[in-house]
């Protein structure tokens, strides 16, 4: 029997809680592996989730010293740096620090968009671990320039999504779904969208999206830069017919499905992604999507879905984290080439349904099978036995 404790925020609303839930879902039942959790609280649980299954397996400051008895493997999904396990061990009573370096061996868990990871990290996972594990070729590809130990790509998994059917009208209604953050790139997605669609009344875009749930005002700051947008978009004084709609905080698992079920396509600007939890999920749900060119998102997307020329640019937004450098680069989606792909987008949706159809249906098989949980698994235990 294989001991594996998993640290990591498994109860919060953000993509890494997401993503630690996730590995946890198809680790829990697999027969071999002895598999106990240490939560981080670091963010405020979010409805809807099965926490007393988390919760129940959950280790004490009692039960661990007589399940690290023997040899154990420590899966630590949690950004890098001592200060975060000074934190953790604060929050949870339990010497993290200790738990990785007396492991038989030990993998941080981690996903990073800027082409270069913090020169503090290299000493941090060299030091302390005997891999890193990512999501995706890119973020791979980024850790082992600069990691003297192995990296493994294994991506994250998508859970309780079922496909749902497309429905053809004359609207054309595209989802952007992520955290209102610079990052997410919504200054070019919403004036390239209210630029291209101007006199479009039959075209809307709904943005579902958060900044910092526990800014009182956050809500009426991303109002605020939506009506600004739309201002710096006027043609002759006149404003956009086409619909920009806000459905901001977290919501229910019903509602995001709702909320798939009532739009064509997602797009994203994104100046990167890991990943992409939205992205693999709007595909699962049966969506296709508009995405930049480069990105740990490309790894599941089937050619059959729409790709902006982008490019690396310097790191402009190094005020987000403490980890961020101006020496660092991120994706930058080109402004008229966005235009031009919503517009293609547009142009296939309102006049080859058929085509769109049958490139929707590829898009989703492909994305499902490279995703597919088993797969997922067995790259997750091949690594624990190592």
């Amino acid at each position: 029997m294989k001991k594996v404790i998993f640290v990591a925020n498994f109860m919060g609303p953000s993509g890494y809680a997401k993503a630690a839930r996730g590995y946890f879902e198809i680790l829990k039942n697999v027969s071999n592996i002895s598999l106990k959790l240490i939560n981080l609280p670091w963010e405020t649980p979010i409805g809807g989730l099965n926490e007393n299954d988390i919760l129940s397996r959950c280790i004490t400051k009692d039960e661990l010293a007589q399940f690290i008895a023997d040899d154990f493997v420590v899966l630590y999904f949690c950004e890098a740096g001592n200060h975060y396990l000074d934190n953790a061990k604060k929050a949870t009573g339990i010497d993290i620090r200790k738990l990785i370096l007396d492991s038989k061996a030990s993998y941080g868990i981690m996903a990073w968009e800027p082409d270069k990871i913090p020169d503090k990290w290299e000493k941090f996972y060299n030091d302390m671990f005997t891999g890193v594990i990512t999501p995706s070729a890119y973020c791979k590809h980024v850790f082992d320039d600069q990691l003297s130990i192995p990296v493994y790509n294994i991506p994250y998994i998508i859970t309780d999504v079922s496909e749902s059917k497309q429905t053809y009208t004359n609207n054309f209604n595209i989802l952007a779904f992520s955290q209102w953050t610079n990052r997410k790139g919504f200054d070019i997605l919403i004036p390239a969208f209210y630029s291209e669609f101007f006199n479009d009344e039959n075209v809307s875009l709904t943005i579902k999206t958060y900044g910092n749930i526990n800014n009182d005002n956050d809500k009426k700051e991303i109002t605020s830069s939506l009506t600004h947008f739309k201002n710096s978009c006027r043609q002759y004084g006149k404003l956009p017919k086409c619909k920009v709609k806000l459905l901001y905080g977290v919501v229910s698992r019903e509602v995001l499905n709702g909320l798939y079920d009532s739009v064509d396509v997602l797009a994203t600007t994104t100046r990167g992604e890991a990943f992409g939890l939205t992205i693999s999920e709007a595909i699962s749900r049966g969506k296709r999507v508009i995405v930049p060119d480069v990105g740990g998102h490309l790894d599941y997307i089937h050619d059959s879905n729409y790709f902006i020329n982008s490019r690396m640019e310097t790191l402009r937004c190094s005020y987000l984290s403490r980890n961020y450098s101006s020496t660092m680069k991120l994706i930058e989606s080109d402004f008229e080439d966005t235009r031009r792909i919503l517009r293609k987008a547009y142009n296939d949706y309102i006049h080859n349904p058929e085509d769109w159809e049958c490139n929707r249906l590829k898009s989703v098989d492909y994305t499902k099978k490279y995703l597919d949980n088993k797969n997922t698994l067995k790259k997750l235990i091949k690594v624990i036995e190592k």
